[in-house]
């Protein structure tokens, strides 16, 4: 099928790969990939044993992972406890992490093109199909969200290769896939296999707007990646009612924008990698539906926030983040059983960092002024349930207020030690607190005598976003 979306899909010098600094066109692994996909070099691999590309894997990662242990541990620091890390040897997670994404290049260069109809079931088993055939029988699409965890390629190739029966009539599922340039260029080739794909690139959501509808209004299935997001996007929790995951993430909010206006259901896909790297257990569960959720059965902020939801008194982004919450509720956990499987781990940090940047700063009320500003924007820019939005804007503004005359006076010599301030992967309270603490540690004496009010705010915050 043509669509809008099948423009000139060439990179460009601006375009970049995760792991890699050159942009796909000139790296050697994408285009050899691209190469032996275009050529069909993968026909006499049918039938060998992937035991030999895996050897040159492991080999390639242990030479290969060195060079992001450090990396790597920080992001392991965000995602368990200390006393869990110290048990085990996180420089072989990273030897697994890099060995796994080196067999990915060699699965999708060899294995992938040899999916068919008869194998499906060997590479991608899946479950749920029949909440997939209910949901298209509205005739909305179905917007189908899941990770990048283990063959995140298996997702794709299960659902192209079944069949569905709407109306007694059995048909294929079209599928429609969101990349970024960089990944299109390698399965650019591959998808011309198939007569019911369009892969289509991820962009801005004005561009994608009338492409993704024009598929939902022919019942098509759009399948979202929940970790393929921007730090720009709304921050919900990343595992809600879990004490150390409760911090706050980018969520992608295109699947809620269509579920919302458009009406097309949402169903959550998991992801079981294997100890077989080449297969996927998948399971489709049932549709997505806060109207249907029983608000008993959920904890007291939730339960509150699916009544105002169920009355229609849910804020907008209150409800694009109650949705982004209950997918992640069943998607992330997994991510959290299978580390090293999770394609996007590697990025993670840096695309769910918040930083508030001190550049040429020299007064403390520039200082305030810059942290103001971005606690303010972190605040409106994320989703927490029960949190009062509105009080701990009207305080960023009562300093902001106290603050004005602060420019008509002479200061102390202000000297900012911190380049940054990183309240990314924190939760509305740590993030708030980590803030004030630092803004307090800062004030000079003339601010401390003169402009008390400012302390007596700074600690309110702190109260607020509790």
């Amino acid at each position: 099928m043509e669509t809008d979306s099948n423009h000139e899909k060439m990179l460009n010098n601006q375009d970049k790969m995760k792991l890699q600094k050159e942009f796909a066109d000139y790296n050697f692994f994408f285009r050899l990939s691209h190469f032996i996909l275009k050529y069909r070099l993968y026909r006499g691999f049918d039938g060998l044993p992937f035991l030999g590309l895996r050897m040159i894997a492991i080999v390639l990662g242990k030479i290969n992972a060195k060079k992001v242990y450090k990396k790597l541990h920080t992001i392991w620091q965000i995602l368990y406890p200390d006393a869990f890390l110290k048990k085990i040897n996180t420089n072989k997670w990273a030897d697994c992490f890099i060995t796994f994404n080196i067999e990915l290049f060699f699965i999708i260069s060899f294995i992938l093109p040899l999916h068919s109809y008869k194998n499906i079931e060997t590479y991608a088993p899946l479950q749920g199909i029949e909440h997939l055939e209910n949901a298209l029988k509205r005739g909305k699409g179905a917007l189908i969200t899941t990770t990048h965890l283990g063959q995140s390629v298996n997702p794709i190739s299960t659902l192209l290769h079944h069949k569905i029966y709407i109306n007694d009539k059995e048909e294929k599922i079209f599928v429609v896939i969101l990349t970024s340039r960089s990944k299109e260029f390698v399965f650019r080739e591959i998808s011309k296999k198939w007569d019911n794909i369009d892969v289509v690139i991820s962009g801005k959501f004005d561009t994608l707007q009338d492409i993704i509808k024009n598929h939902l209004e022919q019942n098509h299935c759009v399948l979202f990646m929940q970790d393929f997001y921007h730090k720009s996007q709304l921050r919900v929790p990343f595992i809600y009612r879990s004490k150390r995951y409760n911090f706050l993430v980018p969520c992608p909010q295109m699947v809620s924008s269509f579920h919302f206006n458009h009406g097309s259901p949402v169903l959550p896909m998991l992801s079981f990698p294997t100890d077989d790297i080449r297969k996927t257990k998948l399971i489709i569960l049932e549709e997505m539906d806060l109207m249907k959720l029983d608000p008993n059965e959920e904890e007291s902020l939730i339960k509150d926030e699916l009544l105002k939801f169920q009355s229609g008194k849910l804020t907008k982004k209150a409800k694009y983040g109650l949705l982004s919450l209950k997918i992640n509720e069943f998607l992330n956990p997994l991510i959290l059983k299978f580390p090293f499987y999770w394609e996007e781990l590697y990025s993670f940090k840096k695309k769910s960092s918040f930083r508030i940047n001190f550049k040429e700063v020299n007064s403390y009320y520039k200082f305030l002024e810059l942290t103001i500003e971005q606690l303010k924007k972190f605040i409106e820019n994320s989703y927490e349930p029960g949190r009062d939005d509105q009080k701990i804007i009207t305080v960023l503004e009562d300093i902001k207020k106290e603050m004005k005359t602060l420019i008509r006076e002479k200061e102390e010599d202000f000297h900012i030690h911190n380049k940054f301030i990183e309240i990314g992967n924190l939760n509305t309270f740590q993030a708030i607190k980590k803030v004030v603490s630092i803004a307090l540690a800062y004030q000079t004496i003339f601010i401390k005598e003169n402009y008390s009010n400012i302390e007596n705010l700074l600690k309110k915050l702190i109260l607020y976003s509790k």
